[in-house]
Formats: C-alpha cells, structure tokens, sequence
C-alpha cells in the first residue's frame, strides 16, 4: 500500500519475479498493438465461468485471449471486480517515479496507456520473451 511501498527501490517485473526469467510484462506499446490487431468485446459469462471481462480474438488467426474484469485491489479492499479490469504494463511513467502505465477496461471503453501509482494491486498478464 502507499504507505509501505518503496519507490526507491528498483522496479521488479513482477511476471518474471512470479513466472520464471522467459515471462515479463507487457510494454504499452504491446497492448495498443493488441488492440490494434484485434477485434474485442465485453463478455458477460466467459465460457460459462460466470467471470465478466473482454474477449480479444485476433483479426489475422481468430486465435483469442480473455482478459478477466477482476477489479483492483488498495491498501486492503478489492473493488469493480466484474465491471473493471486492469493489467500492469512494464512502461514506467517518465514524469513520476510513483507511477507506472496500465491497460484499463470495462464493458464500454479501451484504455491502453493509463498511469496509475505503483502500489495499486492490478492484474498482471506475463508475455513470454
């Protein structure tokens, strides 16, 4: 939480940190070329797991990913949980130190590149190397 994060120290990837050294975190770039290249749409019940979120299936092979609106967590609540999903990106932000970039999204609206404080438990979505 904000009180007990250190921003001084280095910035972890936390897919590799989690996954193992052939997995880390998406830049921005990456998501907006995923949702370039896709077509997405919000998902009530995904495959019947009763998990709401965004379908993305490729234009180019229909191969999808799913994307659970799995809410956030802060300091000690979680919140939105399927009606708002959010995965870190690794693009910290240049102009604070505090913040880092994150994909954001709920059943009406797409948003890639959006800074948020470090210490806010959202989703992370690991991409291999």
């Amino acid at each position: 939480n904000y009180t007990t994060y250190d921003y001084n120290k280095p910035f972890k990837d936390a897919a590799t940190y989690h996954m193992g050294k052939q997995w880390r975190m998406p830049t921005t770039d990456e998501f907006r070329e995923l949702y370039d290249n896709t077509r997405n749409e919000w998902v009530k019940n995904y495959q019947g797991s009763g998990v709401s979120g965004r379908l993305f299936t490729s234009k180019v092979n229909g191969q999808t990913l799913f994307f659970p609106a799995a809410g956030y967590c802060n300091v000690v609540s979680v919140y939105n949980i399927g009606y708002i999903g959010f995965a870190w990106s690794s693009s910290l932000n240049t102009y604070s130190n505090y913040d880092a970039y994150n994909s954001r999204f709920n059943s009406s609206n797409i948003y890639y590149h959006y800074g948020s404080s470090r210490f806010v438990g959202f989703n992370v979505r690991g991409v291999r190397n």
